[in-house]
């Protein structure tokens, strides 16, 4: 699996967000033991990345990124749509020190309930 990247420069310039990258990728087994488990060992992910602007300021991750701002997007959408909308209801579960509010989301609906 190709790492995921993303330059602030290249958002800047072209409009680009999060790409595959990397040339000579290698996953493999690294040697070192976890400690949940006796017989398995961590894993190292190696690749070449060569930079196309400079003082640039990268990100790499290993699957695209969802952050909570994405889910409470995915959920306003579930509630605007009039048949997702009868199996989500959310709830103020905390207050921040900033007045945001923390939410509960929960899936509802009894056995002749789906959702899709």
């Amino acid at each position: 699996m190709r790492p995921l990247v993303y330059s602030t420069e290249a958002a800047a310039v072209h409009g680009h967000g999060w790409t595959r990258c990397g040339t000579d990728i290698a996953y493999f087994e690294n040697g070192v033991t976890r400690r949940d488990k006796t017989s398995a060992c961590h894993s190292t992910l190696a690749f070449t990345w060569t930079c196309e602007y400079a003082h640039d300021v990268m990100y790499f991750a290993m699957c695209y990124p969802y952050t909570y701002s994405d889910l409470r997007t995915y959920l306003g959408k579930l509630q605007a749509a009039p048949l997702r909308s009868r199996h989500i209801r959310r709830q103020r579960l905390t207050l921040t020190i900033a007045g945001g509010g923390g939410g509960r989301e929960r899936g509802r609906g009894g056995p002749r309930s789906r959702c899709t």
